[in-house]
């Protein structure tokens, strides 16, 4: 009886360790949902991190960057590429990389910010995403 009982909490323990290994600093922060009323602003606390997104799909020539209006506000701490197919339905496959590129970043001190999310396909502007950032203390 204590023996199945043990082996049960350790299975769980496991099943919760790989569930939390499995997480990306996207999956960790707040994501901020674009709106194309350009006026929202986004109100964040100082020390706080949030994060945004931009599909890319690299094989077919879409790829997303970013700006700051003042990195003394808001500063990039990652970037990470998260493929909306599992790496198994990928491999091998031709055009299979579509993806969201998330863009991670720290509420620095109290102002105000601008991030802006370009898109480009092939090289040429596609889309841009504008979020007004507030740091709050």
């Amino acid at each position: 009886m204590l023996f199945s009982m043990i082996s049960k909490k350790s299975y769980w323990l496991a099943v919760v360790w790989f569930s939390f290994a499995g997480i990306t600093m996207a999956q960790k922060n707040p994501l901020l949902e674009y709106s194309l009323d350009e006026s929202k602003t986004f109100t964040i606390e100082q020390g706080k991190q949030f994060s945004v997104q931009m599909f890319v799909h690299g094989s077919v020539g879409f790829t997303a960057a970013y700006e700051i209006s003042d990195e003394q506000i808001v500063e990039l701490v990652n970037s990470e590429v998260v493929y909306r197919k599992s790496d198994a339905e990928r491999k091998g496959k031709t055009g299979a990389d579509a993806a969201d590129k998330v863009f991670t970043f720290k509420a620095l001190s109290p102002g105000k910010a601008t991030i802006t999310l370009k898109q480009s396909y092939r090289g040429e502007p596609k889309e841009e995403r504008r979020y007004q950032i507030e740091v709050v203390e």
